[in-house]
């Protein structure tokens, strides 16, 4: 299993510049999703989860496997620090997924009622400083 311990690491740059510039995650197709929660949901969605980023000392891959049934996905140790520079919130789990992106057209969604109301979120969550 892969192990980053530095902050510095290249991929560690790159998914942080992922997190932050939406054009390269429109680009790239790509984006971070934080949490056991909400990765759950993302798989539940038939998003694609390409890689696990886990702190051991909060979560073991172990764990992930039991509680996401992702055993076919790769995981990726990172150190605390590593974690909390690519980490939007510290209270996640110690986890964190490098996710597909796809593209929803609202023609294309399927609601049970003939007439529902609609709302667009974009750019929802900032980091706190």
């Amino acid at each position: 299993m892969k192990e980053i311990t530095s902050t510095q690491n290249k991929l560690v740059k790159e998914l942080v510049q992922l997190r932050e510039k939406s054009k390269l995650r429109r680009k790239k197709a790509m984006f971070l999703v934080e949490g056991l929660r909400e990765i759950s949901l993302a798989k539940k969605g038939s998003y694609k989860i390409n890689q696990l980023y886990f702190v051991p000392g909060v979560i073991s891959a172990e764990k992930l496997d039991e509680i996401l049934n992702l055993s076919d996905v790769e995981k990726i140790v990172v150190s605390d620090d590593v974690y909390y520079k690519l980490a939007l919130r510290y209270s996640t789990a110690g986890v964190i997924a490098l996710v597909e992106a796809r593209i929803n057209w609202l023609q294309e969604l399927k609601f049970k009622n003939k007439n529902p109301s609609k709302i667009i979120a974009e750019s929802t969550e900032q980091k706190s400083t």
